[in-house]
This record gives C-alpha cells, sequence and structure tokens, in this order.
C-alpha cells in the first residue's frame, strides 16, 4: 500500500533502502532491521514476527506497529541511528530534555543499553547526586573556559511540568538517585505552577502525572525549603560572643545583606546562596562575621541536601550511590 496522506514520515528517519517500518501512532519510519536488530533484541524479535506476518506492507516494507509515544520515538530512532549528532557521549555535547526522555525511557523498554548510559550520564549531571556537583552543573554555553565537568548539556525550560515528566520516569526505569534534585526544583515552582503540579501535564506530546506519594513528598519537600530558609534569614543576625571588632558597623552591614538575600530567598531556594556568590551580600561586614555568616549557610545548606532523600521518602544518598552502582554493573 501507498504512504496514506495522514501518516508523518520524518525525512531524517526514512531511508529508501530501508527494509521494515515501525509505526507510532501517525508517525512512520523507514528503517533498516539489521541496525536496530543490532542494538537490541526486543526489536529483533518483533521483526521476526513481522516477517511471519506480512498482512500490513509500505513500499514492499512489513510494518511494525509499536505502542509508544511518537515523540518519543522520533528521539529514540535518531539516537540510535545517528548517535553522534543527537546525543554525544562526551559531556558538554549539546542536546536537550525531550531527546533525553525519549532515548532514557525507550533505550530502557527496548534493552539499548549503550544509549541508556548516555542519556543517564547527560541526565545525572544535572540531577546531582553530589551537592558541590550540582552547584557547579549550570547551562552556559557562551563560557568556553568553562571546563566540561562544570557545563550543564541541556538548556533549563521554562516549562516546569518537564519535572513532573522526569519523576515519572526515573520511576519507571529504577533511577531513584536522580528523583531528590528533580523534586527540589519541581518544589520550587510550586507558587507559579499551583494545582498543575497535582494533576496530569503535557510537555509537548508527553503526558504524565505524579504518584499520590510523590504528591506527598513534593509537599515535603516545599515545606523543608521554606524551613531552610528561615533558618538561613538568622545567619545575618548579630553574631554570637565577642567575634565582632565592630558591632554598629557590622549590624547595619548584615541588615542590608539580609535586605538582598530576602529577595533572593523569596523564590524558596535554600541551595541559591553558595559560599562563593555571598560577596555581594556581606558588604561592610567584617573579616570574622563574614566567615561565621558563611560557615553558617553551608551548615544549612548541607542539612537541607543530606535529608533531601529522606524528605522525599527514600533512602540516604548512600544508599542510593549503591542503587546507581548496581544498575550501572547490570549494564555492564
Amino acid at each position: 500500500m501507498d504512504v496514506q496522506p495522514d501518516l508523518l514520515r520524518p525525512e531524517y528517519l526514512w531511508f529508501d533502502d530501508g527494509n521494515i517500518i515501525l509505526r507510532a501512532e501517525n508517525t512512520i519510519y523507514r528503517l533498516h532491521k539489521s541496525i536496530l536488530s543490532a542494538h537490541s533484541e526486543v526489536f529483533r524479535d518483533l521483526f521476526a514476527v513481522a516477517q511471519a506476518d506480512v498482512s500490513e506492507q509500505i513500499e514492499g516494507c512489513p510494518v511494525v506497529c509499536i505502542p509508544d509515544n511518537a515523540v518519543e520515538v522520533t528521539s529514540f530512532l535518531r539516537a540510535v541511528t545517528d548517535p553522534r549528532r543527537v546525543l554525544p557521549a562526551l559531556i558538554p555535547a549539546l542536546t536537550d530534555f525531550l531527546t533525553l526522555y525519549g532515548c532514557m525511557r525507550l533505550s530502557n523498554k527496548y534493552g539499548v543499553d549503550w544509549l541508556h548510559q548516555r542519556a543517564l550520564v547527560h541526565l545525572e549531571h544535572y540531577f546531582s547526586q553530589d551537592l558541590h556537583a550540582f552547584d557547579d552543573a549550570w547551562y552556559d554555553p557562551s563560557d568556553t573556559d568553562r571546563p566540561p565537568e562544570k557545563t550543564l548539556s541541556w538548556e533549563e525550560l521554562d516549562d516546569t511540568s518537564y519535572l513532573i515528566c522526569a519523576i515519572v520516569l526515573f520511576r519507571e526505569v529504577g533511577a531513584p538517585w536522580m528523583l531528590p534534585v528533580a523534586f527540589h526544583q519541581l518544589a520550587l515552582n510550586l507558587p507559579s505552577f499551583r494545582s498543575a503540579a497535582f494533576s496530569e501535564v503535557n510537555f509537548r506530546g508527553i503526558r504524565a502525572e505524579l504518584s499520590p506519594a510523590d504528591k506527598e513528598a513534593l509537599f515535603a519537600v516545599s515545606e523543608a525549603q521554606i524551613a531552610a530558609v528561615q533558618d538561613l534569614t538568622t545567619t545575618f543576625m548579630p553574631v554570637p560572643g565577642a567575634i565582632c571588632p565592630d558591632g554598629i558597623k557590622c549590624a547595619e552591614s548584615r541588615a542590608a545583606g539580609l535586605g538582598r538575600a530576602r529577595r533572593m530567598w523569596l523564590s524558596r531556594d535554600c541551595l541559591a546562596l553558595r559560599r562563593g556568590d555571598l560577596a555581594m551580600y556581606t558588604v561592610g561586614i567584617c573579616e570574622s562575621c563574614n566567615d561565621w555568616i558563611a560557615d553558617r549557610i553551608d551548615d544549612i545548606r548541607n542539612k537541607f541536601w543530606d535529608l533531601l532523600p529522606a524528605t522525599c521518602g527514600l533512602s540516604s544518598w548512600q544508599d542510593l550511590a549503591e542503587m546507581k552502582r548496581q544498575s550501572t554493573h547490570s549494564m555492564g
């Protein structure tokens, strides 16, 4: 049969010499059985069934229908057929969340381990398990001097519904070590996201909804953020003991610094103020008081981070790291 006019056919996934056609929803792809079979035993078995049942063909090629979202399938197949361009192995080669989502989910489903690992590396760079790495990994393509290990390989998105998709994805593929940061980032957006965080979302064609347990975890993380910010505001209060050589001047400077910090903390991001960024908030404060403030902020940030997995209802960071190690080992 000819290609139906209502079917989409991505040119970059339609090879004239291909010998199998995959269909996902209203999108079809003409590909090479040998290439897909080499990457996935699941596809190999699917194609064996298709060879026996040739009831549906397009341009002489058997059609195999797969029950997956076409948005995900397109990203996945592009990465399988052209990995260097679509999902490079080396950080910080630029990609995007939609590509990572499709590659992560479908490589897990169809057993393409190398692609699963590659997507995992990119995602873990943002959904980190280490506070220092989390602080360092920000997308900044203009900073050519920034070392690769400190550069996020995909741009943050204004549509925070992608974080709900990420949480559901990490649950599905068994990658709980990335959940704490995903919950933290989603909870920061609760004031603007409102009830949307507790219903089904549609991020560029991907539908997802948090489970009841994950909705409770989101509330818990939000409350922990508020408590941590309240603790952070006390760091600019008068320093206890007689360590300050100029109490009056420092008191005025601390009040001014607190005012600036509060504007930032309105976002409830208790991890936003790092020691290296403290200078603009401690202008006029003596060295002793500055060190005390910096140490207190470090303590509060570290405490929040250390407790974040438990706040989400997960095991400790150490246990999550072991789960990650075992998962990576099982893939060879």
